[in-house]
């Protein structure tokens, strides 16, 4: 496999990542021009073959397009929140989501995107249009994608959800549709549940070969075949099994490794070997979504501490883990106070592992990543606020030790909300 790796190939992914932590930074210029390729390529320290590697990968995801013609460059391209939730939804079926994590998400989610509907008297097609909430919206949006979605309601329940937010009665509205998830639940106990997809690889539109490439070999990628680790192939055997250049088949191999679905390996006994995708294979896809949905940064901070309540309250259900908690509470007080954002992402991720819904922390681990990824660099990280996140670290884990979800929820939410204000005032 030393033929896949004997230039710097693998520098478009992380490229890739550079290209879009700025448009992120940015809140995601939709419909802007970025070029030519050489000052592209000059920003980001490299080479133009590499940048077209790239550009070609974020093409891929649907959230940029390249720029034909002379000079070359992209095209920021609006985020779809439908196609966000679906690819969510996609690689949520490949993860291991199964119908109860789904309906415990639906229980906890609409009925709060119905009272906020209320609140706001917004009367709209879906409820994940009317919550008015960008990162809610997204949420229900993908839990949409399942059998017994929203639109499975009866229409007399539908009618009585929507008389409900029009007259801006919250509770009737989160009561009525806690009715409704409750409803659809009963009534689907039969429907078959999917237990994989279709991986979605490559620009829908795209008259790129590697683009093109892609989509034709992910055709064949089943998921029976990634959970088994099917080997592939070598790079050789691949480009004469599909006709295609080294290079084509180099930049296919790429997006496809993007997708998370085949890993490449080196040496005598390497190859394309195919792999079970996490959710880290969709992360970046919803990030765009987030910065070009016009959510703010309290949106978003809002939506984070909504998900790490849930899942502190699911961590500290189980008594398996509060030995390790008790031994991080103590760990903690000597992590240097500079790493305080980021200790707090970490344990946010243990969190959700510990909590045991796929859906959870699929949702979790992506608002806590943006925020750390759009939002720390910005904030003021002093002696004093890091300290006062690795306190609210060693509370939430002392609580989660001695089984107290609801006091962890309650603690980490009130001290977010003090660096939020602390936050704001520096600005």
């Amino acid at each position: 496999m030393a033929d896949l790796g004997r230039e710097d190939e693998r520098a478009g992914p992380s490229i890739a990542s550079a290209l879009e932590d700025a448009l992120v930074d940015q809140g995601w210029p939709s419909g802007q021009v970025f070029g030519p390729e050489r000052v592209l390529a000059s920003n980001f320290d490299a080479a133009v073959p590499r940048l077209r590697q790239a550009l070609r990968i974020l093409e891929g995801r649907g959230v940029c397009q390249m720029r034909r013609g002379p000079g070359g460059g992209l095209v920021v391209l609006p985020p779809s929140r439908r196609q966000a939730a679906e690819l969510l939804a996609d690689n949520l079926r490949w993860t291991g989501a199964t119908a109860a994590d789904v309906w415990k998400m639906r229980a906890w989610f609409e009925p709060m995107a119905a009272a906020a509907a209320a609140d706001q008297g917004r009367l709209a097609r879906s409820l994940s249009d009317a919550s008015g909430d960008p990162c809610l919206s997204l949420l229900l949006e993908c839990l949409d994608q399942f059998p017994g979605g929203t639109d499975e309601s009866s229409s007399s329940a539908r009618e009585a959800l929507w008389r409900a937010i029009a007259e801006g009665s919250a509770r009737s509205a989160a009561q009525i549709a806690a009715e409704c998830v409750a409803q659809r639940q009963a009534r689907a106990t039969d429907l078959p549940w999917p237990q994989s997809g279709i991986r979605r690889v490559g620009a829908v539109r795209s008259s790129n070969l590697a683009s093109q490439l892609a989509r034709r070999i992910a055709v064949d990628i089943t998921f029976a075949r990634c959970r088994n680790r099917e080997w592939l192939g070598a790079i050789q055997q691949l480009c004469d099994r599909y006709h295609a250049s080294h290079g084509v088949m180099v930049e296919a191999i790429r997006m496809l490794e993007d997708a998370q679905v085949v890993e490449s390996r080196r040496g005598r006994a390497g190859g394309i070997t195919l792999r079970t995708p996490g959710t880290a294979a969709v992360v970046p896809l919803l990030h765009a979504h987030i910065a070009g949905s016009g959510a703010s940064g309290r949106d978003v901070s809002a939506a984070s501490r909504r998900l790490n309540g849930l899942a502190a309250l699911e961590a500290a259900a189980s008594a398996n883990d509060r030995e390790r908690w008790s031994r991080e509470a103590q760990l903690v007080r000597v992590v240097p106070v500079e790493n305080g954002h980021f200790t707090w992402l970490r344990l946010q991720r243990e969190i959700y592992e510990a909590a045991g819904n796929p859906v959870l922390h699929a949702f979790g681990c992506c608002f806590a990543g943006y925020n750390v990824r759009a939002h720390a660099p910005g904030r003021d990280l002093s002696r004093q606020n890091g300290e006062a996140l690795l306190e609210i670290c060693h509370q939430l884990l002392l609580a989660l030790a001695q089984g107290d979800g609801q006091a962890a929820a309650h603690g980490q939410n009130a001290g977010l909300d003090l660096l939020q204000r602390r936050d704001e005032r520096a600005a």
